[in-house]
């Protein structure tokens, strides 16, 4: 692309070099430094001026370091004299909190909306917000690509059409929405597929009488909720903490002293009862709509932070829905399939058999490709562009 230059921060180096190899160009040097008071600092190692400048910086683990790397970015590039300035984000940091779920809680989604939008920033380029109303928070323009064109490929390639003892009939494949919110995502998702389609209803009022058509069991609340009032590691940290080490390592006497392990004991007990507590608050009645029974099933959503909702979910559907197998995670799941959006370390995906990562780089590529050239972004809204 003429006059043109990607840059990549630190987060995700893989997938922009993946995307610049499909653009037929190499990442613009860029100096990254961070001084021993953890500040970072940034030196663009060319010229910018009058040219339409990629920052391509996705969230990771260490989201709030990277995000003020690409703020700081932006802003070098706008006093560097460049036209326009694109920050593409595969993995939008701070999605979640695109809303106000407690009474003195912060809409972060939009604070970062907001920082970006004064570093400088002229266009942006996401995938799969989790909340599409974000794209309202900003007053430059956005685009949202989605990722469900992509996976629909890769599956007709490897789940419909695959070998002849992996290959699934579309009547024997269903996808199945965790939640309300992923209806619409599950429904476009099947008819591209051809499928079935069901969802799950999770029931969070406490439950006197009982009644489902489906089989029902209890799921856990994801870490959503406003109701959170025990951390769950800690207690059960606590809880099979050994009785020596409740006490007082500076006096070794304390920890054979019968008062003192008494005293460990109720602590102990009182540890057990707010758990108890705790899961009986949380706990929430989980029903399907629709049939799954002898079929492959796609459990399908936009992220996976907390994994215990799938737990259940995928065990509900196995052990008493009777599905023949579930794509998602946990010992009940063939596989499970993300996106490289966002950055996974070498380690953890040769550490799983499981774990399929499909490739979003030529999606990402080809928009940067059209919006540099002024063309419509929106054909790759329900097309693979390769």
């Amino acid at each position: 692309m003429r006059n043109a230059k990607l840059f990549a921060g630190t987060s995700h180096l893989v997938l922009a070099e993946r995307v610049a190899a499909h653009l037929g160009m190499e990442l613009a040097p860029v100096s990254l430094r961070r001084y021993t008071n953890r500040e970072t600092t940034v030196d663009l190692g060319c010229s910018v001026r009058q040219k339409d400048v990629y920052i391509l910086q996705s969230g990771s683990m260490s989201t709030n370091d990277h995000l003020m790397e690409v703020l700081i970015m932006v802003s070098a590039a706008k006093l560097a004299s460049a036209r326009k300035i694109t920050v593409v984000v595969p993995y939008f940091p701070y999605s979640k909190q695109s809303k106000k779920k407690k009474r003195r809680g912060a809409i972060s989604g939009k604070l970062v909306a907001n920082m970006l939008t004064v570093a400088g920033a002229d266009h942006i380029i996401t995938m799969d917000l989790h909340a599409s109303q974000m794209s309202g928070f900003f007053t430059i323009p956005v685009d949202n690509l989605f990722s469900e064109p992509t996976i629909g490929r890769w599956l007709v390639d490897n789940v419909l059409r695959g070998d002849d003892e992996n290959s699934v009939d579309k009547t024997d494949l269903v996808v199945v929405a965790k939640n309300a919110g992923g209806a619409k995502r599950v429904t476009a998702l099947a008819d591209r597929l051809g499928s079935a389609f069901a969802l799950i209803h999770t029931d969070n009022a406490p439950s006197t009488r009982p009644f489902s058509r489906t089989p029902s069991t209890v799921l856990n609340r994801s870490d959503d909720d406003d109701d959170d009032e025990f951390d769950e590691g800690q207690l059960m940290e606590m809880v099979n903490t050994p009785l020596e080490e409740l006490a007082d390592p500076a006096d070794v006497s304390v920890s054979r002293n019968a008062q003192a392990i008494a005293q460990a004991t109720a602590g102990i007990a009182e540890q057990h009862k707010k758990l108890t507590s705790w899961h009986k608050k949380r706990n929430a009645r989980i029903t399907l709509v629709g049939d799954v029974r002898d079929k492959l099933v796609l459990l399908l959503d936009d992220m996976i932070d907390h994994p215990s909702s799938f737990l259940t979910a995928a065990e509900h559907l196995m052990v008493n829905c009777g599905a023949r197998a579930c794509v998602e995670i946990c010992p009940y799941v063939q596989k499970v399939i993300v996106t490289n959006t966002f950055p996974i370390p070498d380690e953890l995906t040769s550490a799983s058999s499981k774990l399929v990562q499909i490739d979003v780089a030529p999606v990402l590529a080809e928009a940067i490709r059209r919006n540099h050239n002024g063309e419509s972004i929106s054909y790759l809204f329900n097309r693979n562009p390769w």
